[in-house]
Formats: C-alpha cells, sequence, structure tokens
C-alpha cells in the first residue's frame, strides 16, 4: 500500500475556546508553510487597522499582544488508499 503525506495547514483563532480549522492542503510543506505565513502576515495587518480604529473613535490605548490566543500550524496528514 502506498502511502502518500499531504501537508495541512491549520489555523485557530482562539486556543482556549475553538478547535483548529484546516485551511488549506499541500503537496509540499514549504507551500503549506508559505501558505501560513501569508495568512499571519494579513491577520496582522487586520489586527493593526482594527487597533488604529479602535484607538482613534474611542481612544482605546492597550492592546493584547498580536496572535496572544491565535495559532498557526503545519502538520502532515498521512493519505492511506
Amino acid at each position: 500500500m502506498k502511502k502518500e503525506i499531504l501537508y495541512g495547514f491549520y489555523y485557530c483563532s482562539c486556543v482556549q475556546i475553538y478547535p483548529y480549522v484546516l485551511i488549506s492542503l499541500h503537496r509540499f510543506e514549504n507551500n503549506a508553510n508559505t501558505a501560513m505565513i501569508e495568512h499571519k502576515n494579513q491577520a496582522k495587518k487586520e489586527w493593526v487597522e482594527r487597533c488604529v480604529l479602535l484607538k482613534k473613535k474611542h481612544g482605546v490605548t492597550s492592546f493584547i499582544k498580536f496572535g496572544e490566543h491565535e495559532d498557526w500550524l503545519v502538520k502532515p496528514i498521512e493519505i492511506i488508499d
């Protein structure tokens, strides 16, 4: 039986409450890592925009550190067929 390995990119929006969600599957680990980095960079960009908006509209000056309760990871998945 031939084993094939795929790489899953997973994201969890709040590690204390929610499970990880499979975002994408890739044949190569480096592609899964690239997808993870792009997702994380976009999330950080949106987080910064929200912080700026909250500071401007409501005077909020204290924010949790980016990614404090989130997590991103890549895991191998064995396909058995």
